[in-house]
């Protein structure tokens, strides 16, 4: 298997806080580079970011409201650019669903029930 010839890289959204802030520290102790996403908890997501690169990693804050179409289609490109991750393929950026470390955003089924 060849070895990769990019930087590990995460982009964890709602990683201020909870289980967010969680996956964020421990990707950051593994040696990913990490995309820290907050739409409200910038406080907090600076806090994660700073802890992150006090241990020698590389971190960013990043804020989108994941609600706003707009937005939430830029922010894997812009973590991408900041972290100088790999491209994403036009399938991976117009995902039909969206995970997130609180939810999961899928959108609505039309064959069981109307949209």
């Amino acid at each position: 298997m060849a070895e990769r010839r990019y930087p590990k890289a995460a982009l964890v959204t709602g990683a201020g806080k909870r289980i967010g802030r969680a996956i964020a520290l421990s990707l950051g102790r593994a040696g990913w580079a990490v995309a820290v996403h907050y739409r409200e908890s910038r406080t907090e997501a600076e806090e994660v970011v700073g802890e992150i690169v006090a241990a020698g990693g590389r971190a960013a804050a990043l804020r989108a409201d994941l609600t706003r179409e707009e937005q939430a289609e830029s922010l894997v490109p812009e973590a991408a650019a900041v972290l100088g991750a790999p491209r994403f393929s036009r399938a991976m950026r117009r995902s039909p669903s969206l995970a997130t470390a609180g939810n999961a955003i899928s959108p609505p089924t039309c064959g069981r029930r109307s949209c």
